[in-house]
């Protein structure tokens, strides 16, 4: 999401609003499952992806929401 969110987001012709970010889920739950082990996060990288992105939306001047990462937990092979 860091690397497309500005240009997805913000490069055309209409300004969103509002902006509501929700992002870690995947990054928690995927290494050593669906992606590899070279691909965990730490809690600070997340920390810091959130406020890298509610940066680019200030630049923008549009009002952000950022909800935290919902609950789940690991069952078998499916994430619920």
């Amino acid at each position: 999401g860091q690397k497309r969110f500005e240009k997805h987001v913000f490069e055309n012709s209409v300004k969103p609003d509002v902006i509501c970010i929700l992002e870690g889920v995947n990054d928690i739950s995927h290494p050593c499952y669906i992606a590899p082990a070279s691909e965990t996060v730490t809690s600070k990288e997340i920390i810091d992806s959130y406020r890298n992105l509610l940066h680019v939306c200030r630049k923008h001047e549009v009002k952000t929401v950022i909800a935290t990462i919902l609950p789940f937990k690991k069952i078998g092979r499916a994430h619920v």
